[in-house]
């Protein structure tokens, strides 16, 4: 088999992410325990972080630890899904999203110190009002400096400013349907179905009901028979979306990534080098394209080996590593070309906020 298959110690704790991260609590000046043995629905799970008062979990996830070599595929999305109906919220944050770049880091930062009732603001929708953001670049910007994900395509874009100083604190967009989540555009041939792509606030702020103005706001202004939207099991347990209308469908099974493992000296050299690779870029007909692999020529060096995605991306020293999946939610018009699914989806969620605790 491949030499990337076998397990080096080398590759282990190359990053300095907990400590990073333990650092910003202090900053916090959070009252937190470190390498707490919880026990949830009778397992005993081991979290590296807990923040009682909030009720917060952390994880830092180190992709060689938490690769095909070490952990079944579904780990990360079984520990998660132990606090599906927990007071407890568990944030999962990868090494590679936290070392992406300085923006991105701030944007975790925000996320937790948000999660902390520690934002330095605070402020209320009905101090604010929606218009529409004819600028791109004003939705990008916007969103590149305060959403995990940065910017992505969009054909609606709203914005949150506050009466006293007309500052945008928030922003909401939509998209058609994307295909690379799974949707395919037939399925809603003649109708008009939309997918919320990013909502987010001004880093700093905690906005009350900032999401819920926006749709409100979407809802009345646009044609529409069906919004979709997707939330990260990893850092979301989709509360906000519950309070803004949508309603849960179903989860998705954790996908998964590639990557090359590298020795904590390479990392350190420059962090770029550890980098999590979606697995859309690893179908095998482009990995046959990038590495020149024929049919012919892989039998020549690997007889005994099927030419397969995996093993494709194993011969040229990447390996697999997985996240915890999404949640997908919809909200439909009542007076709309789906009306007709109401009923069952409303019975899917009633059922969901049960199991879950949820009022």
């Amino acid at each position: 088999m491949f030499d990337i298959l076998e397990a080096k110690e080398e590759f282990k704790n190359v990053t300095d992410i907990k400590k990073d991260i333990k650092d910003f609590l202090i900053s916090l000046k959070l009252d937190f325990k470190e390498n707490v043995s919880i026990k949830i629905n009778g397992e005993k799970i081991t979290v590296d972080f807990l923040i009682p008062e909030n009720k917060l979990c952390i994880d830092c996830v180190r992709l060689y630890e938490s690769s095909e070599l070490f952990v079944e595929s579904t780990h990360l999305m079984k520990k998660r899904d132990l606090f599906e109906n927990k007071p407890y919220q568990l944030l999962q944050i990868f090494e590679t999203l936290w070392y992406k770049d300085q923006r991105t880091q701030d944007c975790l930062k925000d996320k937790i110190s948000y999660l902390c009732h520690k934002a330095k603001y605070k402020i209320y929708a009905r101090e604010c009002y929606v218009k529409l953001i004819k600028k791109n670049k004003d939705k990008a910007d916007f969103i590149n400096a305060n959403h995990v994900q940065g910017t992505s395509g969009s054909c609606i874009d709203l914005g949150l400013y506050t009466k006293k100083d007309d500052k945008m604190v928030g922003i909401l967009t939509f998209c058609k349907p994307r295909l690379a989540m799974g949707q395919k555009h037939d399925k809603y041939k003649g109708t008009t179905v939309y997918e919320l792509s990013r909502y987010c606030t001004l880093k700093g702020y905690s906005v009350v009901g900032g999401c819920s103005k926006l749709f409100k706001y979407f809802k009345k202004n646009y044609e529409w028979d069906k919004v979709i939207t997707y939330a990260d099991k990893r850092l979301s347990k989709a509360n906000l979306y519950f309070s803004a209308g949508f309603k849960y469908h179903h989860q998705s099974e954790g996908s998964y990534y590639y990557f090359k493992p590298i020795t904590r000296e390479e990392w350190l050299q420059n962090h770029d080098n550890l980098e999590m690779k979606y697995r859309f870029n690893f179908r095998k007909q482009e990995l046959l394209k990038r590495y020149n692999i024929t049919d012919d020529n892989w039998k020549a060096k690997y007889p005994d080996i099927p030419c397969t995605e995996l093993n494709i991306s194993h011969s040229e020293g990447f390996i697999k590593t997985y996240d915890a999946g999404n949640y997908y939610l919809e909200m439909i018009n009542e007076n709309g070309k789906f009306k007709d699914e109401i009923p069952e989806l409303l019975e899917i969620h009633k059922d969901y906020c049960e199991k879950n605790n949820i009022k």
